[in-house]
């Protein structure tokens, strides 16, 4: 490609990478709001300079899941949900932060045989995929969104819904006493 410029990419592998990894969840009752909170922090302990990147990347992951669920009545759910997360590197990933927000609501319907969910996912629409990755004289950078925003509408049918077990008519007893 003469007089133009071009990058020649090829995947080596590492012989290991250390991590810590710490979490706490949480999931209380408080009357109808039923929470379950999860926090995270992950680092890496990987010399990214060793392999031929031009920084090295240690900075540490903190992040978040806030699932937030009421309970509105027997049949009726309704969920809000936010994820975030720091900067991190990964690899040779530097990640940059993100976070998201989801909503649903589910309605049983016949003792749970039916039901409906409605669902909101990435309602603001900023679960971005954003890193630069370092390599050996060229790094590279992707900011995109990967249209995550969504929402649907399920309608689930159970056929057993009242979870009603064969009991047999003890077709196998005089074997078993034979045995």
């Amino acid at each position: 490609y003469p007089g133009k410029e071009f990058a020649y990419n090829t995947s080596l592998n590492f012989d290991h990478k250390q991590l810590l990894y710490a979490s706490v969840n949480v999931s209380p009752k408080f009357g109808i709001f039923r929470p379950t909170w999860g926090f995270n922090y992950n680092q890496q302990f990987f010399d990214t300079r060793k392999y031929g990147a031009s920084k090295a990347l240690s900075k540490p992951l903190l992040s978040c899941s806030l699932d937030n669920n009421f309970a509105l009545s027997e049949t009726m759910n309704a969920a809000i949900s936010l994820n975030a997360a720091t900067s991190n590197a990964d690899g040779f990933l530097m990640m940059k932060s993100d976070y998201s927000v989801n909503l649903q609501f589910d309605k049983s319907f016949a003792n749970r045989t039916w039901i409906i969910y409605l669902s909101a996912n990435d309602i603001f629409k900023t679960a971005k995929e954003r890193w630069t990755m370092y390599g050996l004289g060229s790094d590279t950078i992707k900011d995109s969104y990967n249209y995550t925003r969504s929402i649907s509408l399920q309608v689930t049918y159970n056929f057993n819904a009242k979870h009603s077990k064969y009991k047999g008519t003890g077709a196998g007893n005089e074997e078993k006493s034979r045995l």
